[in-house]
């Protein structure tokens, strides 16, 4: 191997053992020894206007891989999604999901947040190109927060709605359009990513591109919210309707009237494989409280006999 390729490999493990540190997390130390990088690395020369440029990335599987096992939590096993009762009817009634596109965000910055801090926001967020990307994004918002009072006053109704608790089948998430991960609130690393970028341009004369972030650049947002935990569920639908992962799109209008895009996925009965709802509750506030638990546990015994789903009631008394 050339100098120049020794010393790209060589800077690029110290990268990844910094990204690996800057998550807290842990890869085998074979996943990214020098050997194994050099084998997964593709030095390209390109001509750009005459001139002779060098490119490089790492192999698509071995990069995609990288930021599975940084970023992906195999131990997440519960979650709540904080809602309005009329919600809740919605979700049982069909026992389906709505993933809504990235465009219904109620943070309208935070489709582009990675990208605006790496330099590569949208000049034009409504050109044809962006809106599609985001228009095929679509995601399910839940939370690490149970039966937490800022919760049920932010998302479930000023606690007259109610909390569903939902669990999942890891091994339904092998598909590359599927993933589910909590939000990250500080960009540590991307700012590493962004300096190695830097460093190969300026120092080393060398375009280095990392690609496979961008299924999981949407799992970070800004500091402001990490009191929410948030936990996303993240389906990048393809525009290419002959897929077998296709879901066709339905259409709606949200509160600030614009036209979003959705999804449904199955949640309840015998087709609900990837995320199944387990526990009811409803909030502090939630009238005539009795008789909506015992009218939902009769519903769901009607409508999902032998899927056994507890229903009770908030244990916070004290929010007027």
């Amino acid at each position: 191997m050339p100098d120049a390729n020794a010393l790209l490999v060589f800077k690029l493990r110290e990268v990844i053992i910094n990204m690996i540190n800057s998550l807290n997390g842990y890869i085998d130390e074979n996943f990214y020894s020098q050997e194994t990088i050099a084998e997964n690395l593709i030095i390209k020369e390109i001509s750009v206007e005459g001139e002779t440029k060098l490119t490089a990335r790492l192999e698509e599987d071995y990069e995609y891989n990288l930021f599975n096992n940084l970023l992906y939590d195999i131990h997440l096993r519960k979650f709540y999604h904080y809602t309005s009762f009329e919600n809740l009817f919605k979700i049982i009634d069909c026992g389906k999901l709505h993933l809504n596109s990235l465009i219904g965000l109620n943070d309208k910055s935070e489709v582009d947040f990675v990208n605006n801090f790496m330099g590569k926001g949208f000049a034009n967020p409504h050109h044809p190109v962006p809106v599609a990307y985001h228009n095929t994004h679509f995601i399910f918002c839940l939370s690490e927060n149970v039966d937490q009072l800022n919760q049920w006053r932010l998302y479930g109704d000023d606690a007259a709605g109610a909390m569903l608790e939902f669990d999942i089948d890891h091994q339904m998430f092998s598909d590359k359009s599927m993933k589910i991960s909590k939000i990250t609130y500080d960009l540590k690393l991307f700012e590493i990513i962004k300096d190695w970028l830097a460093y190969c341009r300026d120092d080393l004369n060398i375009s280095f591109g990392f690609y496979q972030i961008d299924y999981w650049k949407f799992f970070y947002k800004n500091k402001d919210y990490q009191d929410e935990k948030e936990v996303r569920l993240l389906l990048k639908n393809s525009l290419n309707e002959n897929k077998p992962s296709f879901i066709p799109e339905k259409y709606k209008l949200n509160r600030y009237g614009i036209i979003v895009p959705y999804v449904e996925i199955n949640c309840l009965g015998s087709d609900s494989d990837l995320i199944r709802l387990k526990n009811i509750m409803l909030g502090p506030k939630c009238d005539e409280a009795d008789i909506k638990v015992a009218q939902i546990r009769y519903m769901l015994s009607r409508r999902y006999p032998g899927f056994e789903i507890h229903v009770c009631k908030s244990r916070i008394d004290h929010y007027r």
